[in-house]
């Protein structure tokens, strides 16, 4: 259950764009948001934590090491002792991955997806290992510059991007999709531990239950994540920026 959590806060949570022209926000080293996850909208799950590291320089490019963290709390932590960690390597222009590695450990198995992306020669090298299993190495074909869920938060924070229908290509568990969704402004207060917001911006992709709650402003901080499926609503709320 909390895997398909953490899916929807690092994955589709960050399906957000903003309105007009390009966004005025600029990656900030140091940068750090805290986030509380509920599950049911009633129970506190487990809590997020994404980063900016920095600035560095990948095979002649620069990029920028952002890293997230996902564990959970309380009674879920006792009965799965769930946490995923992903650092990523980012095209300091674009905010698509050039490399990520994401762990995944419970209280079973331990999980580890790394993958290189090569958009010159269109594909991407993933190794995959887990517990129990022998390693594996394959290789992937990309139809053009892509995203995974931690990468989009940043993409989308400074990308432009207009009200209505979007499409975009997304990385996830070895294969990419091609996933459309919409985006349009609300003007409504919105009140979170992190402050009030006068209007936000929602982005909703109706296949796959997804609604993701967006700041109005240059800094376009994802706020709410909400996701429905088949065991119940999950709903990420931002509580903390640093």
């Amino acid at each position: 259950m909390f895997r398909k959590i953490s899916v929807v806060i690092m994955g589709l949570v960050l399906l957000v764009a903003g309105f007009g022209n390009v966004n005025a926000y600029n990656v900030k080293p140091g940068e750090i948001l805290e986030y509380k996850v509920m599950v049911k909208s009633v129970i506190h799950g487990g809590n997020q934590t994404v980063k900016v590291i920095g600035f560095e320089n990948y095979k002649n490019r620069e990029v920028i090491r952002v890293r997230s963290t996902v564990t959970t709390v309380g009674l879920a932590n006792q009965l799965t002792g769930y946490t995923e960690t992903e650092e990523a390597l980012l095209d300091a222009e674009e905010m698509y991955p050039v490399y990520f590695r994401r762990e995944i450990r419970d209280n079973k198995k331990n999980e580890v997806d790394e993958v290189s992306f090569d958009y010159r020669r269109k594909v991407a090298v993933r190794v995959n290992s887990e517990t129990g299993k022998p390693e594996e190495r394959t290789e992937i074909k990309l139809p053009g510059t892509l995203h995974d869920g931690l990468s989009l938060q940043f993409f989308f924070r400074k990308a432009e991007l207009k009200p209505g229908q979007h499409k975009l290509y997304f990385y996830s568990n070895g294969k990419v999709k091609d996933i459309a969704y919409t985006v349009r402004g609300v003007n409504r207060k919105l009140q979170l531990e992190c402050g009030i917001f006068p209007g936000y911006l929602q982005v909703e992709n109706p296949g796959v239950d997804i609604t993701i709650l967006l700041s109005d402003n240059e800094e376009r901080y994802p706020l709410i994540i909400r996701k429905i499926s088949n065991i119940g609503k999950f709903e990420a709320k931002l509580q903390k920026v640093k």
